[in-house]
């Protein structure tokens, strides 16, 4: 009984820091995109006040499905492509003609389980780093596939290309970590250019319970 009660407090201090780490991860990728959002729409109220409501909308959209991945450990891949559509929704307003994006996922992959803070991330990454420097913006892709038993995760992007300060930077940074801390070895995140110019990065994630 004493055993018992032991590993459920360990059990429950680990969870416990595991959503501690979240939160700060979360606090550090956010901020730049949120910023960003709130100028935007200040800017807009006095000049279109509808396209300042539709991107407020799009920010309600998006913060809605943050707060619903944070909240809980887990989640599934549909959950992760919502808050990465809301996320381009948004950026699509601020860009215009400079961003075509596309996302494909076989519908039999939508409730594949899914951590936060993996996807999210490296779109944030390609739009920050890759496609908003490049005068003439870019194209910007979102793949889900199925890898054997393994998820492959990819988004590729037609930006300025590899910079070594951004592939070192904070986002990917806790992209390693949250890997790490979830996975051990059994998980990667790969960087390579995107010819003629680009960058696609890449997850490759083992199949988790309820997966397959």
């Amino acid at each position: 009984m004493e055993l018992e009660t032991t590993r459920r407090r360990e059990a429950e201090s680990r969870q416990a820091e595991t959503a501690a780490q979240l939160a700060l991860l979360q606090a550090q990728i956010e901020p730049h995109f949120l910023f960003n959002t709130l100028a935007n729409v200040q800017s807009l109220i006095a000049l279109d006040p509808p396209r300042a409501e539709r991107m407020l909308g799009y920010l309600n959209t998006y913060l809605r499905a943050s707060l619903a991945r944070t909240r809980y450990g887990a989640g599934t891949l549909a959950q992760e492509l919502e808050l990465v559509g809301a996320l381009l929704d948004i950026a699509g307003m601020r860009m215009g003609a400079r961003l075509q994006v596309a996302v494909t996922a076989a519908p039999e992959l939508m409730d594949w389980p899914l951590p936060p803070l993996l996807l999210q991330p490296l779109v944030e990454n390609a739009l920050r780093h890759g496609i908003e420097p490049s005068i003439d913006g870019g194209r910007l892709e979102v793949a889900a596939e199925r890898d054997g038993e393994r998820l492959r995760l990819r988004v590729s992007d037609t930006g300025v290309g590899l910079d070594p300060a951004a592939s070192g930077g904070v986002g990917l940074a806790n992209v390693r970590g949250r890997l790490a801390s979830l996975y051990g070895g059994a998980a990667r995140l790969a960087l390579r250019d995107n010819p003629p110019h680009g960058v696609v990065a890449e997850l490759l994630l083992p199949a988790a319970n309820g997966a397959g």
